[in-house]
């Protein structure tokens, strides 16, 4: 799909709420117009997680925080429709 209308900006998207728990369900603005939404989740200290959504989730925005991170600040990449190519980034405050 190569970009849906070319936001290009490189922190395109933003996320709601901005902290949670594990396992618990954010939303991705704007969603995927094409499934899946994959979310990968950067720790400062490496660790990489890869959530990827159900085309309903994909289309709503919604995706949820790994089950095996720790308390911090992540970096989420969103891609869309398997495309390498990001759509944006944001940060996530991962609590207890």
């Amino acid at each position: 799909c190569g970009g849906s209308g070319g936001d290009g900006a490189e922190a395109g998207i933003s996320l709601s709420p901005t902290s949670g728990s594990t396992g618990s369900e954010m939303t991705v603005t704007p969603p995927c117009d094409e499934p899946p939404l994959v979310a990968e989740w950067i720790s400062p200290t490496g660790f990489s997680s890869l959530i990827a959504s159900t085309e309903s989730q994909s289309t709503l925005g919604l995706t949820s925080v790994p089950g095996d991170a720790t308390p911090g600040t992540y970096t989420v990449v969103v891609t869309c429709a398997n495309n390498p190519q990001p759509v944006g980034e944001a940060n996530f405050e991962v609590t207890d």
